[in-house]
């Protein structure tokens, strides 16, 4: 009997490790050459693994069955529906962003028509703070348009079990 207790006692301790333990998405992007990779630590950063990254190479997919087409089929509950966007929101509030920055290369056929697009799209950008996070590059020498991103974003999962509750609630 102690011996269950002590086996349950350990799958408490390690589900509310899972729980508290930090969830780290990393994202980045170029374009050239045309790269995408999503990087998912878990633990801290002790385990990583990426499950987007269009470096390696893809393995051919087989077609799956067809299957038939249902008539009617399950719908959400109306109550569920109205709590998704605001759950939506309040999700999107318990998310950390990490790191957020970006760089866009970008020029026209005509040089002036380059530096009139920069000054256009500078003013506003430095309005909104967009020179911490965005950084515009006008190439004048030739037509391009090029960029790259990086966004970090964590989150505890444990602050999202009310909102998870709330949403199976309303799913009854």
């Amino acid at each position: 009997m102690a011996a269950v207790a002590w086996v349950l006692l350990g799958l408490v301790a390690v589900l509310a490790v899972i729980l508290v333990a930090p969830v780290r998405l990393r994202a980045t992007v170029t374009s050239t050459p045309a790269q995408a990779r999503v990087e998912l630590g878990l633990f801290w950063g002790l385990v990583r693994f990426a499950p987007l990254d269009s470096a390696l190479p893809r393995k051919p997919r087989r077609e799956a069955p067809k299957a038939k087409a249902k008539s009617g089929g399950w719908r959400p509950p109306t109550r569920f529906l109205r709590l998704l966007p605001g759950g939506a929101l309040e999700a999107l509030g318990k998310i950390r962003i990490e790191t957020c920055r970006g760089a866009l290369w970008f020029g026209l056929e005509d040089p002036a028509m380059t530096g009139e697009l920069y000054g256009r799209l500078a003013a506003p950008l430095a309005a909104l703070g967009g020179g911490r996070w965005l950084r515009l590059v006008p190439v004048f020498d030739r037509e391009t348009l090029e960029g790259e991103a990086e966004l970090a974003l964590s989150l505890v999962p444990a602050r999202l079990l009310p909102l998870a509750a709330r949403l199976v609630w309303a799913l009854r």
